[in-house]
């Protein structure tokens, strides 16, 4: 229960008016042992942060609990999947790491320790990933090979 309530201390440490707050909370949740959905998602909106500190500490904690991140893609809204897109994925992604891809409504992903357990998804669930994902490259002018990155 300690560990919990350590967890959501973070977590609202994570919405502070202080921006050094804001980034020790962020760092404070990297070394925390597992991660809880609202914590992870706490860190997907801190990716837009204004303090670079804060976005920064929020994209490496991410990225270090990337698994986690990926059961949770599901359960978060456009916003927050084209944040998380944007600043934790194609980053990788541009490493040469292919993070996920989707075939026959199936969530397939990467880690650090290699291919992630499928997540089946709706047609719908799906689509909602598919169209955040595609306006974020529309956006960065990363049109060409949608339809092979993605399947449809």
């Amino acid at each position: 229960m300690c560990w919990y309530n350590t967890l959501l201390a973070l977590v609202s440490a994570l919405k502070d008016e202080d921006s050094n707050v804001r980034a020790a909370a962020a760092g404070a949740l990297g070394t925390q042992r597992a991660l809880s959905a609202d914590a992870i998602l706490a860190l997907v909106s801190a990716l837009k942060d204004d303090d670079s500190d804060v976005s920064s500490e929020a994209f490496r904690v991410l990225g270090s609990n990337i698994n986690q991140v990926f059961t949770l893609l599901l359960s978060m809204n456009q916003h927050q999947i084209k944040a998380l897109y944007t600043s934790v994925l194609l980053p990788r992604y541009v490493e040469h790491i292919p993070p996920l891809y989707i075939h026959d409504n199936q969530l397939y992903f990467y880690t650090t320790t290699g291919h992630g357990q499928p997540i089946k998804l709706s047609t719908s669930q799906s689509k909602k990933i598919i169209e955040a994902f595609r306006t974020v490259q529309v956006d960065r002018g990363m049109t060409s090979g949608l339809k092979k990155q993605w399947s449809w």
